[in-house]
């Protein structure tokens, strides 16, 4: 692996081959890759009698691990290049782990010095259960195959919440349709009171240094209540080209161009708590421009996961903001679409390191802002014995949103111990300190944690309150389902009290069970990439 150890290194008839280490990889820099071999080994064996299931396990092949390198035979050796490769593939889900075992040879006569690769990676297995969270109010849990018959295609079915409507939904991946650069994403879900699908199409990436990329996304929403007067009509669809602009060692900035519409029609009784109008009538065209600056940095962190998996972390600057300059055919104005997001990771110490984020997104008609939201987060993660402290701090304001906002998107450790219809408001602010600890391994997946913690939060012109503002703070403890891979999403299992509360929150114990998604997730503006 990639992160500590030796490249291990064979020998060759009529030459000599040494090992080398690490930190002499940048070395290798500009000589030629003479062959590439791909390996690929079956996931390891499950315990006792589950170990029966092996037989139905596919191999990935090895053409599709293939795709996924940056380099090729009879090409330089580019050390940036075998790094993304191998981070790449430790994010695909199928697979457990990823490594490269790199052959310099130097002829008898030292005249000349060949390098061979070998990519060596083990699959994991790949039907497991799925959580993923995009916001407070927004989340899902099922049941994928993430490698079907060892061709890196997904599908999964799940249950889904979406601002307090529990559906069915499926979805299927393909990265690389009919063989193409291109990958493709479809998604059905189904609730009580409507349906909504998602299609997107997009050139496969393969590094943040890719000159082109290009993604098509349609979507389409309907709702009708049963039981009261809302009404959800919403379609939308964009076409979003990102050119390559300027690129350094670090880092990649790419111009964007494209367009962009939406319809929606959507209105609900107001006895819903609201902080916005409701109902919505906005038919929105525009031309899109923005940048997008991704970070080539990183640092591994072998203590965010149990277990010590290795955690590519990207530091620096990343965002991403785009600007759709238009008509809303429906207002019969001009407007603009802003949707934007910037922020950064950095790491002064080893066993500590931050995120903070910036989220801004909404519409402007004649100087007003509506269907607005502006968020910002910073969390730290200090290690610590068996596990690690976290602080995270959170704020949102929202202006006008569309009704169908049912909750703010700040992750929230205090919004079991509100009022239901307390819990949306114009404006808040939140802040927790917890501390964890692994406790057992409960699969290879996911180990049990045990936490304390405690939080404090203020909501200020809540939907449904006599006060204008709502102050809470808790302390409590509970266990973590927390993953030991990457890129999923931990399950909170928490019992609290209040001991701070305003006039009208009950003083009484609580117990909440939520989703934390993985530390990346949600890192994007608002509409980039599929839902």
């Amino acid at each position: 692996m990639l992160g500590c150890g030796l490249l291990v290194v064979r020998s060759a008839e009529a030459q000599s081959c040494d090992a080398v280490p690490l930190s002499g990889i940048g070395s290798l820099a500009g000589e030629r890759i003479a062959s590439v071999e791909v390996s690929t080994l079956a996931p390891d064996r499950m315990p006792g009698a589950a170990g029966a299931l092996s037989v139905l396990h596919v191999r990935s092949g090895k053409e599709m691990i293939a795709r996924q390198l940056l380099f090729r035979a009879g090409e330089p050796f580019d050390t940036l290049r075998a790094l993304e490769s191998i981070r790449r593939l430790r994010r695909q889900p199928y697979l457990a782990d990823a490594s490269l075992d790199l052959n310099e040879c130097v002829d008898s006569a030292n005249v000349s010095r060949t390098l061979h690769i070998k990519v060596v990676t083990r699959d994991s297995w790949s039907t497991q259960p799925t959580i993923k969270v995009r916001s407070s109010s927004t989340a899902t849990v099922g049941l994928e195959e993430r490698n079907i018959l060892g061709t890196g295609r997904s599908m999964k079915a799940y249950v889904g919440s979406d601002a307090g409507r529990i559906g069915l939904g499926v979805a299927y991946t393909d990265p690389w349709l009919f063989d193409s650069p291109l990958s493709a994403t479809l998604s059905r879900n189904v609730f009580r009171d409507g349906r909504d699908w998602r299609a997107t199409l997009a050139t496969r990436p393969h590094s943040v240094f890719d000159r082109w990329n290009a993604e098509l996304s349609l979507a389409r929403s309907r709702r009708i209540s049963l039981v009261a007067p809302d009404s959800l009509q919403r379609s939308a669809a964009s076409l979003i080209v990102n050119r390559l602009w300027r690129s350094s060692t670090t880092s990649a900035t790419s111009v964007i161009a494209g367009v962009e519409g939406e319809k929606t029609q959507m209105s609900v009784s107001n006895d819903m708590p609201l902080v916005g109008p409701p109902s919505v009538n906005r038919s929105f065209v525009g031309f899109d421009l923005g940048l997008t600056r991704h970070s080539a940095l990183y640092q591994v962190v072998d203590w965010y996961l149990p277990g010590s998996a290795a955690t590519d972390l990207p530091l620096g600057f990343e965002g991403e903001g785009v600007i759709g300059l238009g008509r809303d055919f429906a207002a019969h104005t001009p407007a603009v679409h802003v949707d934007t997001w910037g922020g950064r990771i950095w790491m002064p110490r080893h066993d500590l390191f931050a995120t903070t984020d910036l989220w801004v997104n909404g519409f402007v008609h004649n100087r007003n802002w509506s269907a607005g939201s502006t968020r910002a987060a910073f969390s730290l993660f200090k290690q610590a014995p068996r596990g690690m402290w976290m602080l995270r701090l959170a704020g949102e304001q929202l202006t006008d949103p569309d009704p169908d906002v049912r909750a703010l998107a700040t992750i929230d450790p205090t919004l079991r111990a509100l009022p239901q219809r307390s819990r949306l408001a114009e404006s808040a602010l939140a802040a927790s300190l917890e501390r964890s600890a692994h406790l057992v391994p409960l699969t290879r997946g996911y180990v049990i944690d045990g936490a304390l913690f405690g939080a404090l939060s203020s909501r200020w012109d809540p939907a449904a309150s006599k006060s204008d503002r709502v102050s809470l703070g808790v302390v409590g403890a509970g266990f973590r389902l927390t993953p030991t891979r990457l890129g999923r999403a931990s399950v909170r299992f928490d019992v609290g009290y209040p001991v701070i509360a305003s006039p009208g929150v009950a003083r009484r114990l609580f117990f909440g069970v939520t989703l934390s998604p993985w530390i990346e997730a949600g890192r994007s503006r608002a509409g980039a990439g599929p839902h």
